[in-house]
């Protein structure tokens, strides 16, 4: 069993997906990769060089209902940081994604972070946070994720 993060997005269309959401998540995932961090598609086969490689890839899909952003840890390099496919879907279904704390485990808990603030996941009010994980925020990974937030000034 590996390292979880738990989350509900609301049902929405592209439309409904605020414009600024789409441009901070590439912001926010180009600063990942120049970490060093290697992105890749969901099944962890194609290495992505930027963010918005990632959001366009994510949502050109053959018959995709809902826009979405799908990523994995690269599988192909001298070491496998792939485990599973992070893909947050705005189809109103709770999901989840064990990354086994590999280190694309900072890009699924920046864009929950984000997602969170523009209002895109579903939570109850008296939450410290509408989405959770396996660990606590003062945890490396959190903080790490928070900080990169903040770097960027990302407040919707």
């Amino acid at each position: 069993m590996g390292y979880t993060n738990y989350w509900s997005p609301k049902k929405l269309t592209k439309e409904q997906v605020p414009a600024q959401f789409w441009e901070d998540s590439e912001k926010v995932l180009d600063m990942i990769i120049d970490k060093g961090v290697k992105l890749a598609t969901g099944d962890g086969e194609e290495l992505l060089k930027s963010g918005k490689e990632i959001i366009e890839k994510s949502n050109n899909g053959e018959g995709q209902t809902y826009p979405a952003i799908y990523l994995n840890g690269y599988a192909r390099g001298e070491e496998d940081e792939s485990y599973e496919t992070f893909g947050l879907v705005f189809d109103g279904e709770w999901n989840f994604c064990k990354t086994a704390r590999e280190p694309y485990d900072l890009a699924v808990k920046c864009i929950l972070m984000l997602a969170e603030q523009y209002g895109l996941l579903e939570g109850k009010e008296d939450e410290e946070r509408v989405w959770d994980f396996d660990g606590d925020t003062d945890e490396e990974e959190y903080t790490n994720a928070s900080e990169i937030i903040t770097i960027l000034n990302i407040q919707k």
